[in-house]
């Protein structure tokens, strides 16, 4: 899922980022670190946090369907309806997004790459952060605009924006076992940014960068960080949505080494972080993530009904410090501890992963100021002014009379635990309401299948009921019939 322009070069993968941000020096680039006190950041929040705005679920209008231009969830397409808008329907805003936003005019060697993968992930990624999510349509002046239109134009001006940045990058070379040979050919070859090897470009993010920039950024200052989370030769953007320190248990304290002359305490950490998807319909609105919901073991599933918003992983490390680390009983909370010395390692340099790429992230970066006028890759014809002022010249509609719908539903082994109907109402409830839709739920008929599947009969009052209905699908319901 994702992202624009060639994945050849370093300037390009974070489309629209201005050169001058990318600091590629320090192992955190150029963000600023502001507490380096393990303890203290090891024990905030509980060792579990999320930004103050959690990035919400969307689209990453992929360029392989036309990005913004895309007619096959809705027609006229999002671009087109901004230019019956706005341009009176000269089609300013399509022509460009499908001369530059599409696979079309890519040359042929890219072609796959486009169509497989690239879009607007970095886009939607940086106005999941940076703006409030649009939760209900908005009649104005100019027309009804859906949640859908409202998020592609929001997602297409953050395709240009300035950030603070960090990580080296080779996007041209794929994975193989030159990552584990430091020596080989493609080890010591440059990596794009000319300052650093392909081997030393792979292995950053370094831990110690990755445990700072989180702490720092979405633990002590509350702001959602976006990582490449392909270490290879994609580029899968996500911002992210929170993350856990697991406990520290005694077989975590490893044996002291000496290094240079000086003894050093190495602690291998376990972390979980979690994203937000970009596979969700673009009119979805998201339900909601909590940080705090999440366990102190390694699994990192998201229940149901968020499992279709957000995803995570869990990442292991090994730490070095000055002085012991020590913890109270269960390891939850650190006592006291020396400081960080070195970069650290990640466990799967030392124990080689099935899957490499898709393991610590290729870079990090947050986006900053949004940039307009011609600059980077964003569509020149979707305004920020013109798209700001949407819900500022929002009229007063009419409320829309509900319809009833009864539907015979077939859910997934598994999908529900152990629920009553009075529960199971209660729950798609919420997750409607959540939604944006007043709706009054009641079922009957529930039974489960010898083969685990969970039958039901849905009775549904609401004003948007084809809106009902593809919320429900898209929490992996198989509609059986349907009666009004």
């Amino acid at each position: 899922m994702n992202f624009s322009r060639t994945p050849l070069v370093v300037t390009s993968l974070i489309s629209g980022l201005a050169a001058s941000s990318v600091s590629l020096a320090s192992p955190v680039g150029s963000f600023e670190i502001q507490k380096f006190d393990f303890t203290s950041l090891f024990n905030q929040h509980d060792r579990a946090a999320q930004p103050q705005q959690v990035p919400w679920a969307g689209s990453f209008y992929p360029f392989g369907q036309g990005g913004i231009a895309d007619e096959s969830e809705q027609k006229p397409s999002y671009s087109e309806k901004y230019d019956q808008a706005f341009y009176a329907g000269s089609k300013l805003a399509t022509d460009w997004e499908k001369l530059h936003h599409s696979c079309e005019h890519v040359d042929e060697e890219l072609k796959k790459g486009c169509k497989d993968w690239w879009g607007h992930c970095n886009a939607w990624s940086a106005a999941a952060i940076k703006e409030p999510e649009p939760r209900e349509s908005l009649q104005t002046p100019n027309g009804t605009f859906s949640v859908g239109d409202q998020k592609a134009y929001l997602t297409e001006l953050w395709m240009s924006s300035d950030a603070l940045f960090a990580g080296a990058t080779n996007k041209s070379l794929k994975t193989g076992d030159w990552i584990y040979d430091p020596k080989s050919q493609d080890s010591v070859a440059l990596s794009d940014d000319e300052e650093t090897t392909n081997h030393e470009a792979f292995w950053d993010v370094t831990p110690r960068a990755f445990f700072y920039i989180l702490t720092n950024y979405i633990g002590v200052m509350g702001t959602s960080v976006v990582i490449d989370r392909f270490t290879g030769d994609e580029v899968w953007n996500q911002p992210l949505a929170g993350y856990r320190i697991l406990p520290i248990r005694k077989e975590d304290r490893l044996e002291p080494v000496t290094r240079n002359g000086r003894t050093l305490y190495p602690v291998r950490l376990r972390m979980k972080i979690f994203w937000a998807h970009d596979g969700v319909r673009a009119s979805h609105v998201t339900q909601g993530f909590d940080i705090k919901k999440t366990t102190d073991d390694e699994s990192i599933r998201v229940t149901w009904p968020n499992y279709v918003e957000y995803e995570g992983r869990l990442l292991k490390f090994t730490l070095f410090f000055s002085a012991p680390v020590e913890t109270n009983e269960a390891g939850t909370q650190v006592v006291s501890a020396g400081r960080i010395v070195g970069q650290g390692i990640w466990n799967h340099q030392e124990s080689r992963s099935s899957r490499p790429d898709e393991t610590h992230p290729d870079f990090i970066w947050m986006p900053t100021v949004l940039l307009q006028g011609g600059m980077g890759e964003s569509n020149p014809y979707i305004r920020a002014d013109m798209v700001h002022q949407l819900p500022r010249n929002r009229i007063s509609q009419k409320p829309v009379e509900p319809a009833s719908v009864e539907l015979t539903l077939l859910f997934a082994a598994g999908t529900f635990q152990s629920k009553t109907p009075d529960e199971l109402a209660a729950l798609l409830t919420a997750v409607l309401r959540r939604e944006g839709i007043q709706v009054e739920v009641t079922i009957e008929n529930l039974k489960t299948l010898p083969d685990g599947k969970i039958q039901l009969t849905l009775k549904v009052t609401a004003g948007d009921q084809a809106r009902v209905n593809s919320i429900l699908a898209e929490s992996g319901y198989q509609a059986l019939s349907e009666s009004h």
